[in-house]
């Protein structure tokens, strides 16, 4: 067999006060609702991640950057290593690109919050990268490509890097660099915005667990205007400051098995559901956080990404003539 060198891919997340959904990355350009196989591709990563914690933390991922990240993976894939990544996504890595340039640029314009994505390439010193790859990332991606020894001295000028890009929410994203590795691929995005209305009162309830335990929490309450309504849940949305991205919650018909709720959506039907319509709604909802790392290789395999994990099957020359796969993809969110 021969030697095959890896790819990491790291995926670094900070949303702070709470996370945002914000327009499609891909299908019909920036500013454009977020079509059905892109929920299919947020909902595949969640309802992989749903069940995996140990029940007492909150579960959040990040769909776009996951998507930005593995746009930087599909850009050096070729045949069906390429197929199965672009089916994972939902889109094919033209209609990625354009739309991830298209996105990126828009959220320039958002100023009255702080929403930004930055992307970058870490090669090893001597490893034939083509250059062709490297001139793709860089143009529809704004990829920094940067080469270096991948020492220790890597691993902090990488970690220092995904702390700058997120105003120090992130300060570590690896620990290590594996030692066949011969390119580190990075996305990582900051989103921090203000409720377009505040919540205009707070005071403490009891929260019912998923157990049945109630415990005592903090709850904001408000009168909000857009009203959703699902297969089997009810919800709302409610826009944070600008009015271009908005927070929906929703709460499932039965709460007795939240895991079992998550893995009964579909990406269809939540599309066109949180849309909402008008309607005034009374909302409770208790004050949370998060804080939490997932490796996301069985998540994406999961979803038919296979070969690009597979030393004999992963075919990544549109990125170099050397035999290499990939080998790691995490995600941290903060």
């Amino acid at each position: 067999m021969k030697l095959k060198r890896v790819i990491a891919a790291l995926v670094a997340a900070s949303a702070v006060f709470i996370c945002a959904a914000c327009a499609s990355p891909y299908g019909n350009g920036a500013g454009s609702e977020v079509r059905g196989d892109y929920f299919a591709f947020a909902l595949g990563l969640l309802k992989g991640a749903a069940g995996t914690g140990n029940g007492k933390e909150n579960t959040m991922i990040s769909p776009y950057s996951a998507a930005a990240c593995l746009a930087l993976v599909a850009n050096g894939a070729k045949n069906e290593t390429l197929t199965q990544i672009e089916t994972a996504l939902g889109a094919d890595s033209e209609t990625l690109n354009n739309d991830v340039k298209a996105l990126e640029a828009a959220m320039k314009g958002y100023t009255s919050q702080k929403l930004k994505s930055s992307n970058s390439a870490w090669l090893k010193k001597g490893f034939p990268v083509l250059p062709d790859y490297t001139g793709k990332i860089k143009e529809y991606m704004s990829a920094a490509v940067y080469e270096r020894s991948f020492d220790s001295s890597t691993v902090k000028e990488i970690n220092d890097s995904v702390s700058r890009d997120t105003d120090g929410m992130i300060n570590e994203i690896i620990k290590e660099l594996p030692p066949d590795a011969v390119c580190v691929l990075v996305n990582a995005l900051l989103f921090d915005a203000k409720w377009a209305e505040k919540f205009p009162d707070s005071h403490k309830g009891d929260f019912k667990g998923e157990d049945g335990t109630l415990k005592e929490a903090d709850f904001m309450y408000a009168e909000e205007k857009t009203y959703i309504s699902g297969k089997n849940y009810t919800g709302f949305r409610k826009d944070y400051e600008g009015g271009k991205t908005s927070f929906v919650a929703l709460l499932p018909d039965d709460a007795g098995d939240i895991d079992a709720f998550i893995k009964s959506l579909d990406g269809g039907e939540l599309s066109r559901s949180v849309r909402g319509r008008s309607e005034k709604v009374d909302v409770k909802v208790p004050v949370f956080g998060f804080d939490n790392e997932f490796e996301l290789n069985g998540i994406l395999a999961s979803l038919g990404m296979k070969d690009a994990f597979d030393p004999e099957k992963a075919d990544f020359s549109a990125m170099s003539e050397k035999e290499i796969y990939l080998s790691l993809v995490i995600q941290k969110r903060i």
